[in-house]
């Protein structure tokens, strides 16, 4: 140990005298050395650590982003469904402009629902978050992401932009708070018992035609078997 502590001494003086620095001098400029590289390795961790988070924040933002888009899509499809077939029991005949109203706007969503649906199926099975029709021409302008909707390129854009302008920017926000505000009144007016939200649902399914469900699902599939076909090729 002596001996250890002696060569170090030694290498200390030789060094001072080649550098033509004191000892202090020397000592101060290793611990500065030391410093600096401390500093210089802590600030690259802490980049590199820095990054990481930064991607798992983004990553976890896109799952949450892809969740809640989802979720919107569903109810721009099942509440203004639901409002649309509890109210034409009530419209049907109409007896005035308002229910001619209602029954053209019912036309415009029952056509845009399959367009929505088929996006977000498509959208499901290429991991993708679904465009909605209500605010696609609106987010994108000048170039349209989604070939499908592209009116000049494809007829279910021009159906879809076509049933946006003719009245569906309208008609289907008004359909959907319908539905909300349909639901909420069924279903927080109090405490309902389950004898009362069975009879909910088997109103809103009776009021379902068949030839719809059929009409919806089997257009909705073909529309996200075109789109996952395209997405397959940009890939």
């Amino acid at each position: 140990m002596v001996l250890i502590e002696s060569l170090s001494l030694n290498l200390a003086i030789v060094l001072s005298i080649i550098l033509g620095k004191t000892k202090k001098e020397l000592v101060y400029l290793c611990f500065s050395s030391f410093l600096s590289f401390l500093i210089r390795f802590v600030k690259v961790e802490g980049i590199l650590i820095l990054e990481t988070k930064l991607e798992e924040v983004t990553v976890r933002w896109g799952k949450l982003r892809t969740f809640l888009l989802h979720t919107i899509s569903l109810i721009l499809i099942v509440f203004p469904a639901y409002a649309i077939f509890i109210t034409l029991e009530e419209i049907s005949p109409p007896n005035g402009f308002l229910d001619l109203f209602f029954i053209y706007g019912a036309i415009l969503c029952i056509m845009l629902f399959p367009i929505q649906l088929g996006l977000q199926f498509g959208a499901l099975s290429l991991r993708e978050t679904p465009p909605l029709l209500l605010a696609y021409y609106f987010q994108h302008e000048a170039k349209l992401p989604h070939e499908i909707l592209d009116p000049i390129k494809s007829r279910i854009g021009a159906v879809s932009l076509l049933g946006l302008l003719l009245g569906g920017y309208v008609a289907w926000p008004l359909y959907t708070i319908l539905g909300m505000v349909i639901v909420f009144v069924h279903f927080w007016r109090g405490d309902p018992s389950p004898l009362e939200i069975e009879q909910i649902i088997r109103r809103f399914l009776k009021a379902i035609p068949p030839v719809f469900l059929a009409y919806l699902f089997f257009t909705a599939f073909a529309i996200a078997f075109i789109q996952w076909g395209r997405g397959k090729i940009k890939r």
